[in-house]
């Protein structure tokens, strides 16, 4: 299926319930992470739990068995370069996160709806 919304840059979102020893070969994309929700799966002879979740190399085939009856998450696509992060800002470009970091301070974010009263300043560090 494909979803309407318009996206900025090729994305991949596929959920799949596997029987034991079902294998799936899963699709190209420049980034890709698994999450195993339930059971267990084995990516290059490497098990994967159920509630972890497994970043996957840049190869160009990548399959997973089911060692139990498994249902997984697979997120991904086109990757987006460098990204930076600092408290709760994430950005491409440092200069951005430096302003978002004086607006904080100076109270220039919109404030939450429903929770106007309270602030949380921004961490320091000692």
């Amino acid at each position: 299926m494909s979803s309407p919304v318009k996206t900025f840059f090729e994305t991949l979102y596929i959920e799949a319930d596997l029987s034991a020893g079902q294998m799936l070969v899963l699709p190209n994309a420049d980034e890709r992470g698994i999450y195993v929700a339930s059971g267990e799966v084995c990516i290059a002879e490497m098990p994967v739990k159920a509630h972890q979740m497994a970043i996957l190399a840049d190869r160009k085939e990548v399959s997973i068995t089911a060692n139990s009856a498994a249902r997984i998450a697979l997120i991904g696509g086109q990757g987006i370069g460098k990204r930076y992060m600092e408290w709760n800002f994430v950005s491409s470009r440092k200069e951005r996160i430096e302003q978002a970091k004086q607006d904080w301070q100076q109270r220039r974010f919109a404030k939450v709806p429903g929770d106007e009263e309270e602030f949380i300043p921004y961490p320091t560090v000692d």
